[in-house]
């Protein structure tokens, strides 16, 4: 199995920020962007590799989790505690 898609990982990141209760104005904010830009992410269409670690980061998350190949909905903390004693 390859690596995710761009949506996958915006799809992650959104969930991951809904979960945390966080409006994409208050996730641009924490992340030193635009609303748009955070948008962009959770669309897959401007995602900025670079900041990858910092977007898990500002999550409570981690690089592994957000790449994973496989779609956690992060609501599931029975999936989100299997994925870290696997990861």
């Amino acid at each position: 199995m390859g690596p995710p898609s761009f949506g996958t990982v915006g799809r992650r990141i959104r969930s991951l920020r809904r979960v945390r209760s966080m409006t994409q104005v208050a996730f641009a904010d924490l992340m030193g962007v635009s609303q748009p830009t955070i948008c962009g992410w959770e669309k897959g269409a401007r995602l900025d590799h670079i900041k990858l670690a910092a977007i898990a980061d500002a999550l409570g998350s981690s690089l592994a989790e957000l790449l994973a190949p496989e779609v956690v909905d992060a609501g599931d903390e029975s999936a989100r505690t299997a994925m870290a004693a696997n990861g």
